[in-house]
């Protein structure tokens, strides 16, 4: 696999039937292109027998595709071929939203960036509201929810550029009168799973529980050490 443990455990590969009623901040749909969108199976006409009819079946198709676009939180990913383009799309009315890219001018795949994940849950140590108060403002931070036996909210940042200040300055974070945080609990990983620093955050106040940012620095100077190796080698 091209991607860490992490990240491909987060990674869903799914129908678009089966996804109705999920979502993913990023949403990859396959074959938008005329066969597939929409999929008239030869045995359509046996169908009739429960009175459905072609139209009724373009109709289903119309619906299913706008089931599979409507999945995406942040960023729909949309892969067609511009000789098939299935007619369900409508490029046109919606072109200033489109970002056309190019198959032939993507980089194919090189390393994985690293990542520091920031996890954001109920305190294991302190009594408050934890995160409830705050999951409206963790969503719009770009936060996913991740239910289990620590229930957290997760958010990636990438490693070389990650910034604690930038953190605490998102909405969620920010000292806030209307909304007192209490109980919060924030852990910091850099894949793969080592976890270099830990937060309380009570009444407000951040405090520090575990700070140790060299195991962050010698990951990345491992990962650069790497990356100078694969030039020379390639070289």
């Amino acid at each position: 696999s091209f991607f860490d443990e992490d990240l491909a455990r987060r990674i869903t590969i799914s129908t678009s039937h089966r996804y109705k009623g999920r979502e993913k901040m990023t949403v990859i749909l396959l074959d938008a292109i005329q066969r597939r969108y929409p999929f008239i199976h030869p045995d359509w006409v046996f169908s009739r027998i429960l009175g459905s009819d072609l139209s009724s079946v373009m109709d289903e198709e119309r619906r299913l595709l706008y089931v599979a676009s409507t999945r995406a939180i942040v960023k729909l990913i949309v892969l067609t071929d511009q000789k098939e383009i299935t007619p369900f799309l409508d490029l046109q009315t919606n072109k200033e939203l489109i970002q056309e890219i190019k198959w032939e001018n993507l980089e194919g795949p090189t390393s994985v960036t690293r990542q520091v994940l920031a996890l954001v849950g109920n305190s294991t140590q302190s009594r408050g509201d934890g995160t409830f108060p705050l999951r409206d403002l963790l969503k719009s931070s770009g936060y996913e929810y991740i239910p289990g036996v620590w229930s957290h909210w997760r958010k990636a940042y990438v490693a070389k550029n990650f910034s604690l200040d930038e953190l605490r300055n998102e909405l969620w974070a920010k000292e806030d009168e209307v909304i007192q945080k209490s109980g919060v609990e924030v852990r910091l990983i850099v894949n793969p799973n080592i976890e270099f620093a830990k937060y309380q955050i009570n009444t407000n106040k951040w405090q520090t529980i575990l700070e140790k940012y060299d195991l962050l620095d010698s990951v990345l100077e491992e990962e650069q050490k790497f990356a100078i190796s694969d030039e020379i080698v390639s070289d």
